[in-house]
Formats: structure tokens, sequence, C-alpha cells
């Protein structure tokens, strides 16, 4: 999962979450099994796996710009060789 999928469950959980909660004090129970705890728990989960996917991100940055250099200059070398009379 890359980082922006990890961030729309996060997001979307703080969402549930919040519902949950806002559910919770005004006496609003959805089904005979909610409990606010679970919406907590998932939220965690998510926050968790976004933040890991962060992370994993932030490592590959170096190699992604340095392949994205090499993929420049190639193009540029490229055209100028395709620019060049025979």
């Amino acid at each position: 999962m890359d980082a922006a999928d990890a961030h729309i469950l996060d997001a979307d959980a703080r969402t549930e979450l919040e519902k949950a909660r806002l559910a919770q004090i005004k006496g609003i129970r959805p089904s005979e099994k909610f409990d606010v705890v679970q919406f907590e728990t998932e939220y965690a989960t998510r926050q968790k796996s976004y933040s890991e996917a962060q992370l994993d991100a932030d490592r590959m940055k170096p190699d992604v710009d340095k392949l994205e250099r090499q993929a420049i200059e190639a193009q540029q070398a490229y055209d100028m060789a395709k620019s060049t009379p025979r």
C-alpha cells in the first residue's frame, strides 16, 4: 500500500471515529454491538499504517530522485544525439 492510499484510509477511519464519538455523546446506539473503542482501535491501526507508509516513501525518495535525474540525463543525451547531423 502506498502512502496516499494509507492516508485516505486513515482519514476515513478518523471520520468514522468522530461520528462514533458524536453518536456516543448523543446517546445513539446504531447497533447492539456499538462500541467506540472499536473505532478508536481501527483509527490507531490506520494511523500506524499511514506512518509506516510515509516512512517507506521517505526512505525511497533518494533512490527515486537519482533515477529521475538519470532519466532526464538520458533524455537530454538522446535529444542531443538526435539533433546532431550525421
